[in-house]
C-alpha cells in the first residue's frame, strides 16, 4: 500500500490555487503584493513544496473569488482521498 505524502497533498492544493489565480488574471507578483510576501512563496505553494498559512489562504480565497462551499468541498475531498489511500481503502467513484 502506497501512502500519500505531504508533497502529494501540497501538489493538489497548489495546482488548484494556481488554476484559480490564472483564471482571475493575476500574476504571482500581484498575489505577493496583496499578501505582503515574496512571489517565491506563492511559487512554492503552486509547485507543491508547501501550503499557504491559513490566514493567507483566507485572503487568497476572497481574492480569487472562491466560494466557501467550493473551497470546503475541495479541501474535504482532498483530505478524504489522502485518508482512504493511507488506510488502503478503495477510492470513491466520482
Amino acid at each position: 500500500m502506497k501512502k500519500t505524502t505531504n508533497k502529494e497533498q501540497f501538489e493538489a492544493i497548489g495546482e488548484y490555487l494556481k488554476e484559480k489565480r490564472i483564471k482571475k488574471g493575476l500574476s504571482q507578483i500581484d498575489v505577493a503584493k496583496v499578501l505582503d510576501c515574496k512571489s517565491q512563496f506563492i511559487s512554492n505553494w503552486e509547485r507543491g513544496l508547501c501550503t499557504p498559512p491559513w490566514d493567507y489562504l483566507k485572503t487568497i480565497v476572497r481574492m480569487y473569488g472562491i466560494s466557501e462551499k467550493e473551497i470546503m468541498e475541495f479541501l474535504i475531498k482532498e483530505h478524504e482521498r489522502m485518508v482512504r489511500k493511507n488506510l488502503g481503502f478503495k477510492t470513491k467513484k466520482k
